[in-house]
């Protein structure tokens, strides 16, 4: 719902409405994970589009991994898509990290390995990991521990409408 805020905005009165609170983990510790030598990888549009359609459009959109600047698409033995990951620089120090991974292949460990490899090219590029997720998402909690990062604090978003 919108929550009326005291004050007047520039342009009159202003409404809030509140999108939601996230978890926030960082790290700067390297992910070890078995497969990262013999990993297959990829950041052909294609096999994004491929891996994209595999996945819920809200999945897709709350990752966001095509919009991000560095990505990593996992291949298996047949060169399928079978898993995504990726970051954005934030601010010079920070890489906001992305993992996204098709219904029918969680589960399998292709997000951790593609997960690790995203999070220690950002660490290779002197960045800091930052792992955003709703509190909700126990999934995507669960494989940020296992990557590394350290939840400390929470984020919460609103967005300030003219009423």
């Amino acid at each position: 719902g919108l929550l009326r805020l005291a004050g007047e905005g520039p342009e009159g009165p202003t409404a809030a409405r509140l999108l939601g609170e996230a978890v926030l983990a960082f790290t700067d510790a390297y992910a070890d994970h078995e497969g990262l030598d013999a990993a297959v990888v990829a950041d052909e549009e294609a096999l994004l589009g491929d891996l994209q359609r595999e996945c819920p459009p809200d999945d897709v959109t709350e990752v966001g991994l095509a919009g991000m600047d560095h990505r990593f698409v996992l291949l298996d033995d047949r060169e399928a898509a079978v898993a995504g990951a990726g970051y954005d620089e934030q601010q010079g120090i920070l890489a906001h990290l992305g993992v996204l991974t098709p219904p029918a292949l969680r589960r399998g460990g292709h997000g951790a390995l593609v997960g690790a490899l995203a999070l220690n090219d950002a660490l290779d590029a002197g960045l800091v990991g930052q792992w955003r997720c709703r509190e909700t998402n126990l999934a995507s909690l669960a494989l940020g521990r296992r990557l590394g990062f350290e939840p400390v604090g929470r984020q919460t978003t609103v967005l300030l409408q003219p009423v």
